[in-house]
């Protein structure tokens, strides 16, 4: 595919198509039983409608059907409606009047006239984007909140702007209140404020019905707050949003539904007819419904948001074998997901992805349990980086996960607002992920949270790292793990926790829970069971009288007549007394703890906690080791943890060194978090930002004593550990090339193979980033189009080509290496455009050796292109092969530059020159087991070139005969289901004279505590 193709192609490299539904249906007819992979050439694909994947368009385990970005390029499937740029003009006049003080002469504005723009601004959770960022919804303040003082009278329920029914109430913080009077009498009244008015852990969005006057500071709300004003939080506080009057920073906008006019504040305070403004519109893109062994890979999916709540970017409602793998999903709007793996979704994953500045979380789903049993989906999100960087407003949520069977492991998530991670249901495992900054502007909660199920046993939570959840003193203690009304069998187990809130694990209630072996550091209570005897009786006499009168109820108190929907009958009819009788051999085997759980509850009357094990674990610099009520759960082997065991804790590398003591639990942390494999070749520096989280909360505990202190509540709660860890260059595409401190030096390469003589098309400058493959003045892709670096592209209407570079400023310049290149005479032909009449000049070089350089004058238009030509320049060094193009005068466009021999009479925009044959490379591979445990093993594969020329390409094959599977890799592309294929990957085929390479695998054995399985090793490469 290319964005350049046509659907009535063949669908070659030189005859592809152009829409992913044209893609489907040729697949679709050409499928043969073979393994099938549709390329996306690099470019920008427009998607304006959903494509269905159904039982005609599956592959099988031997043959997969692979759809993804061609080798070394970029797709970007984008939903963008755009904007026309032209027709904003800046604010002036009796407009100007409106405005904010800050934004005058800075605000641009346009009448939307387009009825499907409207309906799209309209929406509650509309996403705007400019250029390569996304805007953010007018508020004041801008960080933080505002805090409620007095209440002058409390809501009775929900009213309308005529008839307001809500709270009525004074602020401490002062603001021009006269002006949002004004302004929401004239916008007709589309004010909200957005906080936690009743609950810590609650926020809403209640309209407002008016403003008091300047220095009353009064606000009266539509509607009630949910819980009551202020009923279950000391500190209500909100922000004002939705005004003309709050557009007062960059990156805001704000859309006037009275007239329909958006206005910008864009950033510098500057807009031209080049910006690319538009709407996040994509609907749901990919919709897989009875597919199998689909693959979608290494595509950017951004600006999406029209659907329902149940859509997502790419759901799953039923397909097995699904995979989407090292791709980026940002910009996504309510009410879509980015990913959505359903109830009928069984063996999927969602693989090495980043997914940043989402307006909401992701499902995975899956699998299912009733009295008769369970059936595990399996499916997975695995090695994924989850983050906010330039959207505070996302809702928080990470993942929900729900059903049977899922598994959530090697993830990194980071500068969340709320509980990112949310699971019900059994059997789920979360393990190796790395947690931190999360939910700091709220009470209560935790890292992960699950509530109000007594059924939902084994669930494990295990070599995880959970460390900087900053609890604000006043508001309802916050936790690592948390545990809630009742909810029961959750198993922690060597977890390793550092500053984790003000509990590190909480449980609200329940019964059933372990606690072993966890590493609890740095925390007020380090595990914390909540109730007391008169709770546990309320909830009990509660939930039986649901049971008599009404026990389909989906009312949280109806414990026991929700659990009986999966259980089996817990009631006698004749009698409506609890049967004491029941026994579902099934969940009782499985589960013995919840058998004597329920039992326990009948004998005593009470929903008491019971089965209550905090075994073995090791506390440093806490309060309380294990905080409850007398008679409930049991301590045992708790150990006085000495952290100089651990490599360096004042990094937060709480790795263990080997001379622990023998009490001390493998924690597994150096296995802890984001990896490298076939789909993320290098990770974030963990040591680095590790350590920058550590330094910026050296001095503040996890948790606080005292009341709230508005004054420091903001400076408290925000920290912006999204731009900590994603480069600027790369924020929205996610870690690839390096991480924030540079753990991996960026490395150069060509973007494309290419020669001289030949055509560059001057978007195929080198791989590397800033400083290496190109230096660019400015960060971001102002063009929004073909790749996601800084260098700005657009696309172009020149006769040759589809992209051209822009916005080029003086003292840029681009790299371009070249495969091949001939010595001779050549004529140097240079594309340009430029608008106006000032002169411009670009500067080559090759090799270091200046070609000369073109000078010239505006073209009369940015896409009016003309070409600038270099007589008679000698190529006589081609030992390094590097071309640099310097830009000495900028402020035009450059579309190609071509190499055409002097002697050539018509130039050849495409050569293809045959080089002289490699010599035969000779090479062999070996295969070494690197850990063996119970359970799998690790083993490299390393590829050594004994020849005397490189090796330019390799592919290798094997086999395992004894039930092992593998379940991982890195470094190599992996394909096939036993047996398996490995491949390089663009930065690691080229095997030097005398070098090597080395690729890794994870294989889970097929049975229990076997020996690793010695593979024989296939392939041109392993003579």
């Amino acid at each position: 595919m290319s964005p350049e193709g046509n659907d009535a192609n063949s669908g070659t490299l030189q005859s592809p198509l152009k829409t992913l539904k044209g893609a489907r249906d040729k697949v679709r007819a050409e499928k043969d039983g073979s393994p099938s992979t549709l390329h996306f050439r690099a470019g920008t694909y427009p998607i304006t409608e959903q494509v269905t994947f159904s039982a005609a368009d599956s592959g099988s385990s031997a043959a997969p059907v692979t759809y993804r970005s061609y080798s070394g390029e970029t797709a970007f499937f984008d939903g963008l409606a755009k904007i026309n740029a032209s027709k904003f003009q800046l604010v002036e006049g009796s407009l100007r009047s409106r405005l904010h003080s800050t934004g005058a002469g800075k605000i641009w504005s346009q009448v939307i006239s387009d009825q499907s723009l409207i309906n799209l601004l309209k929406e509650p959770g509309a996403g705007l984007s400019f250029n390569t960022q996304p805007l953010i919804t007018t508020r004041s303040p801008n960080i933080g909140f505002f805090n409620v003082s007095t209440i002058s009278s409390l809501g009775t329920g929900n009213g309308t702007h005529d008839a307001p029914l809500g709270d009525r109430f004074r602020m401490h913080e002062e603001i021009d209140y006269d002006k949002f009077r004004i302004e929401l009498e004239r916008n007709g009244r589309q004010a909200y404020i957005d906080g936690y008015l009743s609950a810590d852990w609650f926020r809403e969005q209640i309209p407002v019905q008016r403003f008091g006057s300047t220095g009353s500071r009064l606000f009266v709300m539509v509607n009630k707050a949910r819980y009551t004003l202020k009923g279950a939080t000391t500190a209500p506080r909100f922000r004002i949003k939705n005004m003309l009057a709050t557009l007062d920073v960059e990156r805001e906008w704000f859309f006037d539904k009275t007239d329909n006019r958006l206005y910008i504040f864009p950033p510098n305070g500057t807009m031209s007819s080049n910006d690319t403004i538009g709407v996040w519109a994509g609907p749901q893109a990919i919709y897989v419904n009875g597919a199998n062994h689909l693959s979608f890979e290494k595509i950017v999916f951004q600006h999406f948001g029209k659907g329902n709540s149940e859509d997502g970017v790419i759901t799953v409602n039923q397909g097995d074998n699904i995979k989407i793998a090292g791709c980026t999903f940002r910009y996504t709007a309510l009410p879509l997901a980015p990913v959505n793996l359903r109830d009928r979704a069984t063996n999927s994953s969602l693989i090495s992805s980043d997914l940043y500045d989402n307006g909401r979380g992701s499902r995975l789903r899956g699998g299912s349990y009733n009295a008769s049993g369970i059936t595990h989906g399996r499916n997975r999100f695995e090695n994924n980086h989850f983050s906010q960087v330039n959207l505070p407003d996302g809702r928080g949520d990470v993942v929900g996960i729900a059903g049977a069977g899922q598994v959530f492991k090697h993830n990194l998530v980071h500068n969340s607002n709320a509980q990112p991670i949310t699971f019900s249901g059994v059997d789920h495992t979360l393990e190796y992920n790395e947690i931190f900054n999360v939910g700091n502007e709220e009470g209560d909660g935790g890292a992960t949270y699950t509530g109000a199920n007594i059924f939902s046993f084994g669930n494990k939570l295990q070599y995880n790292f959970v460390h900087h959840l900053i609890t604000t003193p006043g508001l309802v203690e916050r936790a690592g793990f948390f545990s809630d009304d009742y909810d029961a069998g959750e198993q922690y187990l060597y977890n390793t926790m550092y500053k984790a809130g003000s509990q590190s694990i909480k449980m609200n209630m329940g019964s059933g829970h372990t606690v072993q072996y966890n590493y609890l550091m740095d925390t007020r209570k380090a595990v914390d069971l909540l109730g007391r005897d008169a709770t546990f009786q309320k909830a009990y006499n509660t939930s039986v009288a649901f049971l008599k009168d009404n026990p389909n109820s989906t009312s949280k108190s109806n414990y026991l007549g929700r659990a009986e929907k999966v259980l089996g009958d817990f009631v006698n009819n004749q009698t409506a007394t609890y049967n004491l009788s029941w026994d579902n051999s099934y969940w009782a085997n499985r589960y013995p703890y919840l058998k004597t759980m329920l039992r326990d509850s009948r004998a005593k009357l009470g929903m008491f906690p019971t089965e209550i094990r905090i075994y073995d674990n090791l506390f440093s610099n806490t309060d309380i080791n294990f905080q409850h009520s007398p008679g409930y759960g049991t301590e045992r082997g708790s150990i006085s943890l000495d952290t100089s065991h651990f490599v360096d804790p004042g990094s937060l590398n709480f790795e263990l060194k080997s001379s622990k003591p023998n009490s001390y639990p493998d924690n597994r942390f150096k296995q802890i978090g984001l990896k490298t494999d076939a789909y993320r070749s290098t990770t974030p520096n963990k040591n680095s930002y590790r350590k920058a989280v550590k330094n910026r909360w050296q001095n503040s505990a996890s948790w606080g004593t005292g009341s709230y202190d508005r004054s420091t509540f903001n400076g408290r709660a925000y920290y912006n550990s999204g731009k900590l860890i994603v480069p600027t260059s790369q924020q929205g595409l996610g870690v690839r090339e390096s991480d924030a401190s540079g753990s991996s030096s960026p490395q150069q390469d060509a973007y494309v193979s290419q020669s001289i003589p030949g055509r560059i098309q001057a978007q195929h400058y080198d791989l590397g980033g800033n400083n290496t493959g190109y230096f660019d003045t400015t960060a971001n892709n102002n063009g929004n189009v073909f790749r996601s670096d800084d260098v700005d592209i657009q696309s172009t209407t020149d006769t040759s080509g589809s992209y051209n570079l822009g916005w080029v400023a003086n003292g840029e310049w681009l790299d371009y290496t070249f495969a091949d290149v001939k010595t001779g005479v050549y004529n140097i032909n240079i594309r340009v455009a430029a608008n106006g009449t000032a002169a411009h000049s670009i500067q080559l070089q090759l090799n270091g050796n200046n070609l000369g350089t073109a000078n010239f004058s505006g073209t009369g238009g940015w896409q009016n292109w003309t070409t600038e030509t270099l007589e008679d320049v000698t190529i006589q060094d081609a030992s390094s092969n590097s071309l640099r193009a310097n830009i000495l005068s900028g402020g035009f466009n450059l579309n190609w530059i071509e190499f055409v021999e002097a002697s050539t009479t018509t130039p050849n925009p495409d050569p293809s020159p045959d080089p002289e044959p490699d010599p035969e490379p000779t090479s062999n591979c070996s295969y070494s087991i690197n850990q063996d445990y119970s359970s799998g093993f690790s083993a490299d594969i390393t590829i050594t070139n004994t020849g005397n020329s490189a090796i330019n390409s390799w592919e290798i094959q094997w086999q395992l005969n004894d039930g092992s599977t593998v379940s991982n890799s890195w470094n190599a592309e992996f394909s096939g289901n036993n047996p398996y294929t490995a491949k390089n990957l663009p930065w690691n085929g080229n095997i030097a004279a005398n070098g090597s390479v080395v690729i890794g695998v994870q294989i889970d054995k097929g049975s229990s505590n076997a020996k690793a399985e010695i593979v024989n090793l296939g392939g041109t490469v392993c003579n």
